[in-house]
Protein backbone atom coordinates (compact mmCIF):
# COMPACT_ATOMS: atom_id res chain seq x y z
CA UNK A 1 0.00 0.00 0.00
CA UNK A 2 2.37 2.31 0.92
CA UNK A 3 4.84 1.40 -2.29
CA UNK A 4 1.55 2.46 -4.51
CA UNK A 5 0.98 5.81 -2.52
CA UNK A 6 4.94 7.02 -2.61
CA UNK A 7 5.22 5.84 -6.67
CA UNK A 8 1.14 7.51 -6.92
CA UNK A 9 3.23 10.79 -5.05
CA UNK A 10 6.22 10.35 -7.72
CA UNK A 11 3.98 10.34 -10.93
CA UNK A 12 1.73 13.71 -9.66
CA UNK A 13 5.32 15.17 -8.92
CA UNK A 14 7.08 14.90 -12.44
CA UNK A 15 3.66 15.09 -14.19
CA UNK A 16 3.85 19.00 -12.22
CA UNK A 17 7.57 19.12 -13.29
CA UNK A 18 6.98 18.65 -16.83
CA UNK A 19 4.18 20.82 -16.79
CA UNK A 20 5.98 23.75 -15.46
CA UNK A 21 8.66 23.05 -17.60
CA UNK A 22 6.72 23.34 -20.79
CA UNK A 23 4.57 26.28 -19.21
CA UNK A 24 7.97 28.06 -18.67
CA UNK A 25 9.51 26.93 -21.35
CA UNK A 26 7.29 28.27 -23.93
CA UNK A 27 6.88 31.63 -22.12
CA UNK A 28 10.72 32.14 -21.92
CA UNK A 29 10.79 31.71 -25.83
CA UNK A 30 8.04 34.75 -25.83
CA UNK A 31 10.04 36.45 -23.72
CA UNK A 32 13.10 36.30 -25.91
CA UNK A 33 11.25 37.02 -29.30
CA UNK A 34 10.07 40.18 -27.73
CA UNK A 35 14.04 40.95 -26.33
CA UNK A 36 15.06 40.25 -29.51
CA UNK A 37 12.82 42.22 -31.76
CA UNK A 38 13.25 45.64 -29.24
CA UNK A 39 17.07 44.86 -29.36
CA UNK A 40 17.55 44.94 -33.24
CA UNK A 41 15.35 48.23 -32.89
CA UNK A 42 17.93 49.54 -30.36
CA UNK A 43 20.69 48.43 -32.15
CA UNK A 44 19.73 49.99 -35.74
CA UNK A 45 19.74 53.70 -33.81
CA UNK A 46 22.66 53.32 -32.17
CA UNK A 47 24.41 51.99 -35.25
CA UNK A 48 22.99 55.01 -36.87
CA UNK A 49 23.19 54.01 -40.38
CA UNK A 50 21.27 50.40 -42.03
CA UNK A 51 23.36 47.37 -43.44
CA UNK A 52 23.56 46.64 -46.77
CA UNK A 53 21.62 43.95 -47.17
CA UNK A 54 18.36 46.13 -44.85
CA UNK A 55 19.13 48.19 -47.35
CA UNK A 56 19.20 46.52 -50.55
CA UNK A 57 15.90 44.64 -49.21
CA UNK A 58 13.47 47.53 -47.96
CA UNK A 59 12.37 49.15 -51.30
CA UNK A 60 11.45 45.66 -52.34
CA UNK A 61 9.71 44.54 -48.25
CA UNK A 62 6.84 46.44 -49.55
CA UNK A 63 6.62 45.66 -53.21
CA UNK A 64 4.17 43.52 -54.42
CA UNK A 65 5.00 41.35 -56.96
CA UNK A 66 3.89 38.04 -58.68
CA UNK A 67 6.02 36.26 -55.80
CA UNK A 68 4.05 34.49 -52.98
CA UNK A 69 5.03 33.59 -49.77
CA UNK A 70 4.58 29.86 -49.20
CA UNK A 71 4.59 26.97 -46.64
CA UNK A 72 7.07 24.54 -47.55
CA UNK A 73 5.70 20.66 -48.19
CA UNK A 74 6.16 18.26 -45.30
CA UNK A 75 8.83 16.71 -47.23
CA UNK A 76 10.52 19.81 -48.24
CA UNK A 77 10.37 21.03 -44.47
CA UNK A 78 11.95 18.08 -43.35
CA UNK A 79 14.61 18.24 -46.05
CA UNK A 80 15.66 21.29 -45.05
CA UNK A 81 15.13 20.59 -41.21
CA UNK A 82 17.81 17.98 -41.37
CA UNK A 83 20.25 19.75 -43.37
CA UNK A 84 20.10 22.79 -40.93
CA UNK A 85 20.35 20.16 -38.10
CA UNK A 86 23.88 18.89 -40.17
CA UNK A 87 25.04 22.36 -40.03
CA UNK A 88 24.55 22.88 -36.81
CA UNK A 89 26.34 20.11 -35.61
CA UNK A 90 29.51 21.09 -38.30
CA UNK A 91 29.58 24.20 -36.33
CA UNK A 92 31.72 23.43 -33.08
CA UNK A 93 34.57 21.30 -35.79
CA UNK A 94 34.53 24.15 -38.29
CA UNK A 95 32.27 27.26 -37.65
CA UNK A 96 33.19 29.24 -40.62
CA UNK A 97 32.24 26.49 -42.96
CA UNK A 98 29.07 26.09 -41.42
CA UNK A 99 27.97 29.91 -41.21
CA UNK A 100 28.87 29.62 -45.41
CA UNK A 101 27.08 26.68 -45.40
CA UNK A 102 23.64 27.83 -43.24
CA UNK A 103 23.44 31.29 -45.68
CA UNK A 104 23.34 29.18 -48.93
CA UNK A 105 20.81 26.51 -46.87
CA UNK A 106 19.20 30.01 -46.26
CA UNK A 107 19.14 31.28 -49.66
CA UNK A 108 17.66 27.97 -50.33
CA UNK A 109 14.52 27.68 -47.94
CA UNK A 110 13.70 31.64 -49.18
CA UNK A 111 13.85 30.54 -52.59
CA UNK A 112 11.79 27.65 -51.79
CA UNK A 113 9.62 29.63 -49.42
CA UNK A 114 9.00 32.30 -52.19
CA UNK A 115 10.78 35.34 -50.72
CA UNK A 116 13.04 34.68 -54.12
CA UNK A 117 12.40 33.86 -57.61
CA UNK A 118 14.35 30.81 -58.58
CA UNK A 119 17.90 31.69 -59.69
CA UNK A 120 17.64 35.44 -58.75
CA UNK A 121 20.05 37.06 -56.21
CA UNK A 122 19.15 37.30 -53.03
CA UNK A 123 18.86 40.64 -52.53
CA UNK A 124 15.70 40.83 -54.99
CA UNK A 125 13.86 38.79 -51.72
CA UNK A 126 10.81 40.22 -50.94
CA UNK A 127 10.65 39.93 -47.13
CA UNK A 128 7.54 41.40 -45.39
CA UNK A 129 7.81 39.74 -42.37
CA UNK A 130 10.12 41.88 -39.96
CA UNK A 131 11.49 39.41 -38.26
CA UNK A 132 13.08 37.33 -41.24
CA UNK A 133 14.18 40.03 -42.57
CA UNK A 134 16.19 41.66 -39.27
CA UNK A 135 17.59 37.57 -38.60
CA UNK A 136 18.46 37.12 -42.68
CA UNK A 137 19.74 40.56 -42.88
CA UNK A 138 22.23 40.12 -39.65
CA UNK A 139 23.12 36.71 -40.73
CA UNK A 140 23.82 37.35 -44.12
CA UNK A 141 26.21 40.52 -43.12
CA UNK A 142 27.93 38.57 -40.40
CA UNK A 143 28.31 36.02 -43.37
CA UNK A 144 29.48 37.73 -45.84
CA UNK A 145 32.44 39.08 -42.83
CA UNK A 146 33.05 35.66 -42.48
CA UNK A 147 33.77 35.09 -46.23
CA UNK A 148 36.51 37.82 -46.32
CA UNK A 149 38.03 36.30 -43.47
CA UNK A 150 36.39 38.97 -41.07
CA UNK A 151 34.27 37.43 -38.64
CA UNK A 152 35.52 36.34 -35.19
CA UNK A 153 34.34 33.16 -33.59
CA UNK A 154 31.64 35.57 -31.20
CA UNK A 155 30.04 37.61 -34.41
CA UNK A 156 30.23 33.27 -36.04
CA UNK A 157 28.18 32.18 -32.64
CA UNK A 158 25.93 35.51 -33.40
CA UNK A 159 25.16 34.62 -36.91
CA UNK A 160 24.14 30.95 -35.78
CA UNK A 161 21.70 31.98 -33.30
CA UNK A 162 20.23 34.65 -35.87
CA UNK A 163 19.77 31.54 -38.58
CA UNK A 164 18.29 29.38 -35.77
CA UNK A 165 15.75 32.13 -35.43
CA UNK A 166 15.42 32.30 -38.98
CA UNK A 167 14.79 28.96 -39.40
CA UNK A 168 12.47 28.23 -36.55
CA UNK A 169 10.39 31.07 -38.61
CA UNK A 170 10.74 29.95 -42.20
CA UNK A 171 10.44 26.08 -41.83
CA UNK A 172 6.63 26.24 -41.23
CA UNK A 173 5.03 23.31 -43.02
CA UNK A 174 1.73 23.27 -45.10
CA UNK A 175 0.16 20.82 -42.59
CA UNK A 176 1.12 23.66 -39.51
CA UNK A 177 -0.49 26.50 -41.50
CA UNK A 178 -3.72 24.38 -42.26
CA UNK A 179 -3.62 23.24 -38.47
CA UNK A 180 -3.47 26.85 -37.53
CA UNK A 181 -6.24 28.21 -39.38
Amino acid sequence: METILIMLVGAIVAILLVGSAVLFYDEGRKQRDLRRRSASGIEDRLAGARNTPERELEPLAHSTGSLTVKPLPSVEAARFSVEWREVQQRFTADPRAAIADADHLAQDVLEARGYVEAGAELQTARVSDPVVKEDYCRAHRISQANDRGKAGTAELRQALVHYRSLFEDLLDTEEAVLTRS
